[in-house]
């Protein structure tokens, strides 16, 4: 289990405090004592520096929070904050964007995992989307499984972590046995 969230662009704009108050009110909607990865929602120009330089010395230097990461950030985000950081400031463990057969950016996953950041499938069901596609349903017809399972297995086979989204109970068990298989 990996205890995940991020702050919002619209939090980024108002600064270090409402940054820092962001991670807080993860923290108290959790209802847990810390992170594993907390993560800047995207790279907004003028402000994701200073907030991932904010929570590196606020929530990393207080055991609060494990690890930082990045959603949305392309390679070039990525060397900007990069260069930002003093040597010894900790990197983004992970880079959470879109990944599905739709919208696959495979010199992305190339160049985080090069990196050494962890990449995550956000979207990989495409938010159903896609569901009907005939492509898909054949491939899922051919393994015998779900088009939900031929989708996440695709952002696995390209050794990408996955986040799966779902309200439906049985959906949710589902995707979870994929996961621990």
């Amino acid at each position: 289990l990996c205890i995940m969230s991020k702050v919002w662009n619209s939090e980024l704009l108002k600064g270090d405090d409402a940054v820092l108050s962001s991670f807080q009110t993860s923290l108290d909607h959790l209802k847990c004592g810390y992170l594993d990865v907390f993560l800047i929602h995207w790279p907004v120009p003028g402000f994701h520096i200073p907030a991932y330089k904010c929570l590196g010395e606020t929530v990393l230097q207080n055991g609060k929070c494990r690890h930082l990461g990045v959603s949305n950030y392309s390679p070039e985000d990525y060397r900007c904050l990069i260069e930002s950081l003093p040597p010894a400031f900790p990197r983004p463990v992970l880079n959470q964007f879109e990944i599905n057969p739709f919208v696959y950016r495979p010199a992305w996953i190339e160049f985080f995992q090069g990196q050494g950041v962890k990449c995550f499938g956000f979207k990989p069901l495409t938010q159903g989307k896609e569901m009907g596609n005939e492509l898909l349903l054949k491939a899922a017809e051919d393994c015998s499984c779900t088009a939900a399972n031929v989708l996440i297995n695709y952002v696995l086979s390209k050794g990408c972590g996955v986040i799966v989204k779902s309200e439906n109970k049985s959906r949710m068990e589902g995707n979870m046995k994929l996961l621990s298989n």
